[in-house]
């Protein structure tokens, strides 16, 4: 189980630090921390329970917390607490004695002699402080009296389906990790597929009338019809789409590899369905590794996805790695000098993060037919959910260099600002067209032109021309662009601003100006023809960014609603930690497609912007196609928002969203980089890599969605990793996760469903009481906008 140290004053800093309880020696736990490989020996009274994972719960041996704890979300803070339950007309009093886990609960000892274990939400209903000190003690004698007989747990009898025949033969144990048949690598087509009846659905028509000023107007599908769920009548597998080109393509940054890829892989060969069960949970799965026919360039962009241009350059980029003329390295940076010399030009913006290699295309065109196919078998019911285990990266493209608002140079409608800090000017007003260096009376290099922030003043000035020259990397200092500047004229002229705004702005370029580490020498005007295409790419060019190149997801989702008749209504749910940019450029202006990203956004501690700086709650769909609006909506998150956050989000927004729109299929596009990286043993940094998120949180995401959905029908599809022990850990759980809801709507539907509804995550209590009112208040901001277009949405 995962527990925290705390109270260890001889060892203060092992305070805080969590890791997993794995034996008990007397009154001590040994302990692994978490994403090392140390191990302690902690006394019990030292540790903090924080969950019991279900892989620990299954198992037979039975753990014995004794020492009560003081934190009311600990489980053992029922322990010693006096209970009562009702006997007829007659109270008997009990006394929790231990707490075990959440499969077997705490132990209740009676005054009568009786005992049993009783679930952590009961336990905590029975409990009673009425009674007097004289009735306390006395109960307390009565209850000690029994303490030499033991507490036996017995578990509950299984139910009649889930009784097996007897095993009369003695069967050897096999391997996973060796002979398991379900592996990637071997034939993975040789299972059957296992048709099914489709669900039956619903659920009103949609309303061809739209009024974006009218809330009550029936612009979406209500949800006062009773929910209809999916039809279960026989056992279905999921589907896990995978090949192991996914892994060999290798990227850059920090995926490069796709170590946590295969991770995933190895996790789902080796974790259990269940501890008695021989399945691992890749047997309990069905595997595709090929798709039903291959995907074309062309056909991308016939959907409109991607330009032919663009497509064109990734094959020309293709075709002379695998010519054999790339030697000194394995592929190709778009970023580079020797992608100007293949094509011409540049399809990167930033160095090292988008590099193609022999696999690279390959890998991206076959994940496009693997979504497809993913797409269309679980419209069709032939599966009740997918998995889509891939790389390249998707959701960052379609990716048009523009400025806002500016639809000429894309055939996909608005453009968006590219908002890396070297391409933000540190200090301008709205409109830099007419402004002029005061000094050498030019308005070029407009990201070294400083505009005064003096509102009577409004000059300009380059950082190079200015007295006191200013190094380039000044101008992106967090301190520099939260801070005043004014021009050295009005630094130098009575009456133009206080003295007090002067003594800082003086402070502000002393300081910035010690911790400078670039020269102040102003860019060259020299540059040879290719190291001028290396700045800047034309307005309305399309390029590659954060490891992706090719939207599998935009291409499945846009092929399959161009091909299916009727009014079929399809949601993508991105919870990667960077804003899924590519999914909102080809869908902004399409009321078929319902896409709502949560992702980090703005300056991190550091003053860096999150790529790719869009995303904002108020971008909520093309007004020029009214039916549009509304169906692109934005969650911003900050800095350490984790699994409490999340969830809210997800309850109290999503759910809403969900029961009110009722779309046919929901894809999750599933980013595990959003997980806490701080206590990973290789330091995963980069703007926006500072959320909380618990890999246990992918574990009851799926549940939850696929019980709001109407039809049941989801799609999961993998963005970014990184971590590989972290994201390991979440995606056998989400599989996980999935076996089991699956199992559970088998044996009783309404049941499972209701029960997934109601379960939430284990979080940590709140502590910081002032950030929990600011994210009430920023989460109150988000409703009201969404409300403003016409979702019902409780505040």
């Amino acid at each position: 189980c995962r527990v925290r140290l705390c109270g260890v004053s001889s060892h203060s800093h092992f305070d805080g630090l969590e890791g997993t309880a794995i034996a008990r020696d007397l009154h001590r736990w040994k302990v692994k921390l978490r994403a090392t490989d140390k191990w302690l020996m902690v006394p019990e009274k030292h540790l903090e329970v924080l969950d019991v994972s279900d892989e620990n719960g299954r198992r037979r041996l039975i753990r014995e917390w004794q020492y009560p704890s003081q934190n009311p979300e600990d489980p053992r803070w029922l322990i010693d607490k006096m209970v009562a339950r009702q006997l007829g007309t007659t109270r008997i009093v009990g006394k929790v004695m231990k707490w075990h886990d959440y499969h077997i609960g705490a132990s209740v000892r009676y005054e009568d002699g009786d005992s049993e274990f009783l679930p952590l939400g009961k336990a905590k209903s029975m409990v009673i402080d009425d009674l007097s000190p004289e009735e306390l003690e006395t109960s307390r004698r009565r209850i000690a009296a029994y303490n030499n007989e033991p507490l036996k747990y017995s578990p509950p009898p299984p139910s009649p389906e889930q009784t097996s025949p007897p095993i009369l033969k003695r069967r050897r144990i096999i391997s996973p990790t060796e002979y398991d048949t379900s592996s990637p690598s071997l034939d993975l087509m040789a299972e059957t597929r296992v048709k099914s009846s489709p669900s039956h659905l619903s659920y009103e028509d949609r309303s061809s009338e739209y009024t974006p000023t009218d809330v009550s107007s029936p612009t979406r599908r209500t949800s006062s019809t009773s929910r209809t769920p999916p039809s279960t009548s026989s056992c279905k597998k999921p589907i896990i789409f995978f090949n192991p080109i996914f892994v060999e393509h290798e990227g850059g940054g920090q995926d490069k590899g796709g170590k946590w890829l295969e991770e995933i892989v190895k996790k789902l060969r080796r974790r259990r369905v269940a501890r008695a069960s021989h399945r691992t949970l890749s047997k309990a799965c069905e595997w595709v590794s090929d798709a039903s026919r291959e995907v074309t360039l062309d056909e991308i962009a016939a959907t409109g996805v991607h330009s032919e241009e663009y497509l064109h350059d990734l094959q020309a980029i293709d075709q002379h790695i695998n010519s054999g003329r790339v030697l000194k390295q394995r592929g190709v940076d778009l970023a580079s000098k020797q992608c100007c010399s293949i094509i011409g030009r540049r399809r990167a913006e930033v160095p090292g993060e988008c590099i193609m290699d022999t696999q690279t295309l390959s890998a991206a065109l076959l994940r496009c037919g693997l979504t497809r196919d993913a797409l269309q078998r679980v419209l069709a019911d032939e599966a009740p959910v997918a998995l889509v285990l891939a790389r390249p990266a998707c959701h960052h493209v379609p990716f048009y260099l523009g400025i806002e608002g500016d639809d000429t140079g894309s055939p996909l409608g608005p453009l968006i600002v590219f908002l890396y800090p070297q391409d933000s000017p540190a200090k301008s007003s709205d409109s830099t067209e007419s402004v002029k260096c005061c000094q050498c009376k030019k308005g070029d290099n407009e990201r070294c032109l400083l505009v005064c922030d003096n509102p009577d003043c409004g000059h300009g000035w380059h950082s190079f021309c200015l007295p006191y020259p200013l190094g380039h990397d000044v101008l992106f200092m967090k301190d520099f662009r939260d801070r005043k500047w004014f021009c050295p004229e009005c630094l130098s002229t009575e009456g133009r601003i206080s003295s007090a705004e002067a003594d800082a702005c003086r402070l502000l370029i002393t300081v910035c100006q010690g911790r400078a580490k670039e020269s102040p020498s102003p860019p060259s005007c020299t540059d040879s023809p290719e190291a001028k295409a290396l700045k800047k790419l034309p307005i309305g060019n399309e390029i590659s960014l954060g490891f992706c190149f090719i939207n599998a997801v935009a291409f499945a989702v846009k092929e399959l609603l161009n091909s299916l008749p009727g009014d079929k209504r399809i949601m993508i749910l991105d919870v990667d930690v960077h804003h899924g940019n590519g999914n909102e450029t080809a869908f902004y202006d399409d009321p078929r497609v319902l896409t709502f990203s949560i992702h980090r956004y703005g300056p991190d501690r550091t003053g860096d912007y999150v790529m790719p700086g869009t995303g904002w709650h108020e971008d909520l769909g093309d007004e020029a196609v009214p039916e549009s609006v509304g169906m692109n909506l934005n969650f911003e998150m900050h800095e350490g928002d984790g699994d409490r956050e999340y969830v809210d989000v997800i309850t109290r927004i999503v759910r809403p969203v969900v029961e009110q729109w009722r779309p046919d299929m929901m894809v999750l596009l599933c980013g595990f980089d959003a997980i806490d990286h701080s206590s990973a043993a290789v330091s995963f940094t980069g703007p926006g890599m500072d959320c909380k998120l618990s890999p246990e949180w992918f574990g009851w995401v799926y549940p939850y969605l696929a019980s709001i959905v109407p039809s049941g029908r989801m799609v999961c599809c993998t963005e970014g990793g990184y971590n590989p022990e972290s994201t390991g850990q979440a995606g056998w759980l989400l599989v996980g996760s999935i076996i089991e809801h699956l199992a559970a709507i088998e044996r009783d539907q309404p049941r499972a469903v209701a029960a997934a509804i109601e379960r939430r995550p284990d979080v940590l209590p709140i502590s910081d009481f002032a950030r929990q009112r600011e994210w009430e208040t920023r989460l109150s901001d988000h409703i009201n906008k969404f409300r403003s277009v016409g979702w019902h949405i409780p505040v």
